[in-house]
This record gives structure tokens, sequence and C-alpha cells, in this order.
């Protein structure tokens, strides 16, 4: 990997795994995170726009080093939907450690979109930030998107192509259930049946698109010996947060999704992917070149967006089945690298890794 950090921007719905991912995003040194935008989905917008205000400032980072602006707070076409019974009323049940929301280093990251809702200041924001970087010569961004996709469609619909083309890398999503059951339907993945007609745009796009489903975030499982060692290395502001979030969410998957050894940290994975794509290499040989894998495959993707019990699902035609009518990405291609395989003896040393990063920098904000 270059010297130089790969510059992302995150689109979230804090949401406990989402808060993951966050931090891990934070503090990698081979990440510069360039901004945070929020959407509904795990809680109401409102909820998710003051959590990522709450877990920004938590984690130690500055309004002026990471701006967070205010996305959608409904989907485009649809009635919004939460999830209480995972995520709390407000996002972020059982978290404990959090700031004040009248906290001056909480109400710091608000000021920037405190009138409401503010989607088209958003695409304003991230096609101005796009502009001045191509105009620069810097290198193409990633977008992690792990929240319903309702602020990045907003961005493909409007921002115009040829700067999307050459100043986006790729969109790495969490979302979609490819080849296995959904978890809010039996048929979809929550972020996608939020709302499908942004997951298809997303999908469809000519850019790059990773998909984090549940047939790979599954994989990565909070399991207890993994939150014994956490709680090994002491309490911590940062710890205090962590440790009570994935308490809260094992407890929410276990009663709500029968998980009996700990709740999948979906979101995180979207992150990790960026830090190190070969966690997710395909383990075997394949039979062309008796040779490993070293990046996951692309499939012609489909989200569905017709009214009945398929809304939202992922159509993953694995032994192409269905003809692919050109070779890049966008709608009809393989138009999407779905990831299917994790190494999870190598996942986890990144997130205690950030939590140490994490901890040096809060503690050195209080001391100066």
């Amino acid at each position: 990997m270059s010297s130089t950090p790969h510059a992302i921007w995150l689109d979230a719905d804090p949401g406990h795994d989402d808060a993951l991912a966050l931090l891990l995003a934070l503090h990698s040194p081979a990440l510069r995170l360039l901004g945070v935008s929020s959407v509904s989905g795990n809680a109401a917008g409102l909820s998710t726009w003051h959590n990522a205000a709450k877990l920004l400032a938590a984690f130690g980072a500055s309004a002026e080093q990471v701006p967070l602006l205010r996305g959608c707070d409904v989907p485009l076409m649809r009635t919004p939907k939460a999830a209480p019974s995972i995520h709390g009323e407000d996002g972020l049940g059982g978290v404990k450690g959090l700031p004040e929301l009248s906290s001056p280093s909480v109400q710091s990251h608000l000021k920037r979109t405190s009138d409401g809702p503010a989607p088209l200041a958003l695409v304003s924001h991230l096609t101005s930030l796009l502009r001045t970087r191509v105009e620069a010569g810097e290198e193409p961004l990633s977008i992690v998107a792990t929240g319903p996709m309702t602020n990045i469609a907003l961005l493909l619909r409007m921002a115009p192509s040829e700067l999307l083309l050459k100043g986006v890398k790729q969109i790495v999503l969490m979302g979609g259930n490819p080849g296995v059951s959904g978890n809010i339907s039996p048929a979809a993945e929550f972020n996608f049946l939020v709302d499908p007609e942004a997951a298809r745009i997303v999908c469809d796009s000519p850019l790059p698109v990773i998909m984090a489903g549940l047939n790979v975030t599954h994989q990565a499982i909070w399991t207890r010996p993994l939150h014994a060692q956490l709680l090994s290395l002491g309490a911590s502001p940062v710890r205090d947060v962590v440790s009570s979030a994935m308490e809260f969410f094992a407890a929410a998957y276990a009663s709500q999704m029968g998980f009996a050894s700990g709740p999948p940290v979906h979101d995180f994975l979207c992150v990790a992917y960026l830090l190190d794509a070969s966690l997710f290499a395909p383990p075997t040989p394949s039979a062309a070149n008796g040779q490993a894998d070293e990046e996951a495959k692309r499939y012609r993707v489909e989200v569905q967006t017709s009214e009945g019990h398929n809304l939202g699902a992922t159509v993953v035609a694995f032994h192409d089945q269905w003809p692919i009518e050109h070779e890049g990405w966008a709608a009809g291609g393989r138009n999407v690298r779905v990831l299917e395989h994790l190494d999870t003896e190598r996942l986890w040393p990144l997130l205690f890794a950030a939590i140490e990063r994490a901890e040096a920098r809060v503690a050195s904000n209080v001391s100066s």
C-alpha cells in the first residue's frame, strides 16, 4: 500500500456496527477520513446525525479534521424504516461513555448542518470536494456506505458523471444478501430494503462497487472471547464505548435473530476491506490457473425494486446465468465485486490496534 493515506468518505447511519467502522476509519494510519455524512436507517435521521457527532467526539476527532454533514432523513421513494429492536430507539441503545449532546465537542460537529436534513448541501459539498481533488491531481477517493444508499444515489444522479469517474475509485458498501436469507425480510437485507431504489442506482452505476453483504458479514462474529479480550485491557473512555455497544448489540442479536455466539459487525468490514482486501480473497486456487485468486469475484447483480415479497432482494448471477452485455461495471455487466470469504483471524487485530490509537488520541486531546 502507498505511504500516502488513502482518502475516504464515510456515509453511515450509526448504529453499533457503524461505530466500529467509524473508529477504524478514524484511527488507521493507512486511511484519511475526509468527512462523514449521516442518513436515516438504523434510527431516524435526527438520531443518526446526533450519533455520528457523539461518536466523532468520543473517538477524538475534531470538526475541523472531519466534517459531519446531515444527509437524507427519508428514502428516495418510500416510507422510512428503522431497527429499534436491534439498535434501540436512538440507534445507539445501551452505549455508555458518549459525550452529552449539549457538550461543546458534540455541538461543534453539528454546526455545519444545524437547520435540518440537507441532502443537496451534502451533494454540493461532495461534488466540490471531488472537483478540488481532481483538479489538484490527487488520487481518487473511496466512498464507504454503511447505511441505506440514499445519499450516495443522490450523488450519483446529481454530480457530473465524468467527475465521478475521475474522482471516485470505488464504492464499498454494506448491504445485500448474496445467496443467503435476508434479515429484515426473508428475501432482503435491511439497508437495501429501506431504500431499494437507491441500492439499485448504486449497484448499477459505472463506478466499481464492492459489496459486503450478509453472506460475508455473518462470518464476522464478535464472540465472547473477543469481548473478554477487550475487557482484559482495562477501562478507558474508548473501551467503555466499544464494550457497552457490543454488549447491547450481542443481547439484541441473541434475542431477535438467534445469534448465540455473538453479533455480526457488518459495517466494520467495509473499512477493513480498504485496509487489506486480501482478507476477503478466496482461500482455494482457481481452476483456471491453479493459483489462489487475489480478489473477490465480480458478478452481475440486480436489486429488486418491484413490490412484493422480494422487494430489496439481491439477485446474483453466480454462474453467469444472465448474459454479460459488456466488460465494464454498470448494469448489464459484472457490476459488483461480491465479498464471499473472510479471514477472521487477521480481521480482529485491526480493531484492537485502532482502539489503542483512539485511546492515545483521546488522552492527548485531554492533556492538551
